[in-house]
């Protein structure tokens, strides 16, 4: 009996730290932010784009809500259709290239904005924008 009680435990313990490993992006850490982004980005998380931006900024919110209606709008209309799986699979092997401050400079304590670029085998190149508020680091605007 006391083995399956502390099996229970054990269990127990190892689902609530898993659940609590799955948060999300460290917003202390702008790649981290990123590579979130740019996960939704891959596949068209619309909602999760939306999570990574300021919570606080709520015109920002608003405004990636109703373009993410605007493009789910014109979906069901056969407007600006969604890639297929195989066509968005050029997507998944993007990697981290690099990380640049405003104009070109490089990341400080004192950047507010950067953009952090990644590239794949297939020659595609995305930009993800972040903007720093408040010593945490958040989506600033469509992944380019």
């Amino acid at each position: 009996m006391k083995s399956t009680g502390f099996l229970r435990i054990f269990l127990s313990s190892l689902a609530i730290f898993l659940l609590a490993s799955c948060g999300g992006p460290d917003h202390n850490d702008p790649q981290s932010v990123a590579d979130a982004a740019l996960k939704c980005y891959v596949d068209e998380d619309t909602k999760g784009m939306i999570a990574l931006l300021d919570p606080a900024n709520k015109e920002k919110q608003e405004g990636f809500k109703q373009f993410c209606e605007m493009l789910e709008g014109m979906k069901k209309e056969g407007i600006g259709q969604s890639s297929s799986k195989k066509e968005r699979a050029q997507f998944e092997d993007y990697i981290f290239k690099k990380m640049t401050g405003e104009y070109g400079l490089p990341v400080t304590e004192s950047t507010t904005e950067i953009e952090v670029y990644y590239n794949n085998s297939n020659g595609r190149n995305v930009m993800i924008p972040l903007e720093r508020v408040d010593g945490k680091w958040y989506l600033a605007g469509l992944p380019q």
